[in-house]
């Protein structure tokens, strides 16, 4: 995807946002709305894959300056999608592009300049949200919740502790298919965040593992094919794509289930949400289009 389209895109969201559950990162088309960070995270995997491929074929000897200016375009991207409140996709979206990097043939060196060069904005905008910045208070109050959930189960831990008790009455096979009772509102958003504690609830504990089977299946399957072929071009996109659904999976699962602060990121290909689906669908429709290509490659190969 265009890297300049998504930030237009990113900036007309913030002169028109939608604010939802705290986040201004909507813009409201009418019939329905449109939550544009989602296409950064496309961005990221097109736009990153393509650069990488032609500065490691176009220079021989090539250094950090070659990386600088698509590298200044995702950063104004992930500082857009900050401005907007989201900080879970701004997280996972970092997450996704230091993937590619981290596999892609660039030479290390430059791999821990770019590393360098990141970190120190990361650190110097999570003290000053965390601390100095009083707009953003319920971020602290989400780490409080989740090193002690039950201690806020009235107030601000409500979410987190009946998403925790949904799960615990799952047991091992689960009430049934449409028997739970956390979606009747004793848990509010479980279309959308918490799916997974509806699952838990209805399928027990083999759903669960049956449902982290399949996203197993992709990631192994993904990386297979990443593995399988010399194009960068083709490895990176397999890898960026596996590497958004896997940390997308890891976060959500890890907000839900009390290991690290709930950030408000769907469950792949499960959750309610049509940005979110439709991100996750182009990247997975796109993997599938390359895997097709790899294996076509490789048969004329052998020929």
């Amino acid at each position: 995807m265009d890297g300049f389209g998504t930030l237009c895109l990113l900036l007309i969201t913030i002169l028109i946002d939608k604010e939802i559950n705290g986040s201004r990162n909507w813009i409201n088309l009418g019939i329905f709305s449109l939550q544009s960070s989602e296409f950064l995270k496309l961005t990221s995997i097109f736009y990153l894959s393509y650069i990488i491929n032609q500065r490691v074929r176009s220079y021989k000897d090539y250094q950090l300056k070659h990386m600088l200016a698509p590298l200044a375009i995702l950063g104004i991207g992930l500082l857009l999608v900050l401005m907007q409140g989201d900080l879970g996709g701004t997280l996972l979206t970092i997450a996704i592009i230091g993937c590619i990097l981290i596999y892609s043939d660039i030479k290390n060196k430059i791999k821990f300049q770019i590393m360098g060069i990141t970190l120190v904005p990361l650190v110097i905008y999570g003290t000053y949200t965390l601390i100095f910045d009083s707009e953003n208070l319920y971020r602290l109050k989400r780490i409080k919740v989740m090193l002690d959930p039950f201690k806020y189960e009235d107030n601000d831990g409500y979410q987190l502790t009946s998403a925790l008790t949904s799960i615990g009455n799952g047991g091992l096979t689960g009430k049934g298919l449409g028997n739970g009772l956390a979606k009747l509102g004793y848990l509010p958003e479980p279309h959308t965040d918490f799916i997974f504690t509806v699952i838990s609830e209805e399928l027990g504990l083999l759903g669960v593992l049956f449902t982290l089977a399949i996203y197993g299946y992709i990631l192994i399957k993904g990386l297979i094919y990443a593995n399988k072929t010399d194009n960068q071009f083709y490895k990176l996109i397999c890898v960026g794509v596996v590497s958004y659904i896997f940390m997308q999976v890891f976060i959500n699962l890890a907000g839900v289930s009390s290991i690290i602060p709930l950030t408000g990121v769907t469950l792949p290909l499960l959750s309610y949400g049509g940005s979110s689906m439709l991100s996750i669908s182009i990247a997975f429709g796109a993997l599938l289009a390359v895997a097709r290509r790899i294996n076509n490659d490789r048969k004329e190969t052998l020929k």
